[in-house]
């Protein structure tokens, strides 16, 4: 099946919609993630450097 315009057109036109529900979504929410999710910047942060070691000590390993 060809990829037509309509598809284009359909494709931009729900990628718009779901954006805008998900801004809306989350400004609703705004202030209920401040109360509960405090300590989830740190969890990310931790989570990003410990794949981070992860990859620099496989890579270590794959040098040798």
């Amino acid at each position: 099946m060809p990829f037509g315009k309509g598809h284009l057109y359909f494709a931009l036109a729900f990628a718009a919609v779901f954006l805008i529900a998900m801004l809306w979504s989350y400004i609703r929410d705004r202030k209920m993630h401040t109360t509960h999710y405090k300590g989830s910047l740190l969890v990310i942060v931790l989570v990003v450097v410990a794949v981070a070691l992860l990859m620099w000590v496989k890579n270590l390993a794959l040098q040798r």
